[in-house]
């Protein structure tokens, strides 16, 4: 877009607050320049101001500008000449035959104008490359999908088998559910651990898995101390299966006789006619 188009103009801060020339200047010339500006900024020929003919009435340049311009600032008369003489004998403003101009917004307008040549040389540049590709690549798909209807069925097949494969790995495996809660986690890892490191085996599926610690949980009567020496046990003996603990077999036998009875049974075995008891 044009600089004259825009609702704004340029105005480098730094450059207008340090420029040598505008510091010489009132703060009346000030006044002017800046309104000056923007009428160049609108004007049909960017940073400057044509003098029109019926403005030609002397032959002092400076104050026929000073007499058109004068419309179009809320300024008397006499401070815009006495302003514009000083912005032109300072060199912050320049005549040239019937211009009235500003360097500086010149140079601005005429980069403005490379910059936006530029622009639509390149716009139209990819715009054209952008057809190219697409136009390429509608051939090249074209060509792809002929040579995939071409080939044979088999080879097909033998991608929706391999596609198939990579869905089954991806299917996430079952959780296992621990009966005995979260204190029978760290036993039951204890255990595949040990089965893992002692005899490089492992449970092949989620299923086998929770049937083992089902097992175990039936052999403890799913008691978590009963079911950590089951498992003390088996890893003990160098077992690779847990199996019901040795004590509670022994739980109901009978109890050791006392030596008082013992001493009884062999008395009366060996004199059974015998009228004398022992107490």
């Amino acid at each position: 877009m044009a600089l004259r188009d825009q609702p704004y103009f340029p105005l480098y801060i730094q450059d207008f607050m340090t420029d040598e020339k505008l510091i010489e200047c009132s703060a009346a010339a000030t006044g002017v320049y800046i309104r000056l500006m923007c009428i160049m900024h609108k004007s049909e020929h960017y940073g400057k101001i044509l003098l029109k003919q019926k403005y030609k009435q002397t032959p002092e340049q400076i104050k026929n500008f000073a007499s058109m311009v004068a419309k179009q600032m809320p300024y008397d008369i006499g401070v815009i000449f006495a302003s514009l003489t000083e912005l032109v004998d300072e060199n912050v403003l320049q005549i040239e035959g019937d211009f009235l101009l500003q360097k500086r917004m010149i140079k601005d307008w005429e980069i403005s104008n490379k910059r936006a040549s530029a622009g639509q040389t390149g716009g139209k540049k990819t715009q054209e490359k952008g057809k190219h590709f697409a136009s390429t690549f509608a051939k090249a798909k074209s060509e792809a999908n002929t040579e995939y209807e071409d080939e044979d069925e088999s080879e097909a097949v033998i991608e929706i088998k391999n596609t198939d494969a990579v869905k089954k790995k991806k299917e996430p495996r079952e959780e296992i559910v621990n009966p005995f809660g979260v204190s029978g986690a760290k036993i039951w890892d204890a255990w595949k651990s040990y089965k893992r490191d002692e005899h490089g085996k492992s449970y092949k599926s989620a299923k086998t898995e929770q049937q083992a610690i089902n097992q175990l949980y039936e052999l403890s009567g799913g008691n978590p101390e009963t079911a950590l020496k089951i498992v003390q046990q088996s890893i003990a003996n160098q077992w690779q299966g847990l199996f019901e603990l040795k004590t509670i077999k022994n739980a109901n036998q009978q109890p050791a006789k006392s030596l008082r009875e013992s001493v009884k049974e062999e008395f009366k075995r060996r004199y059974p006619d015998s009228k004398h008891t022992i107490d």
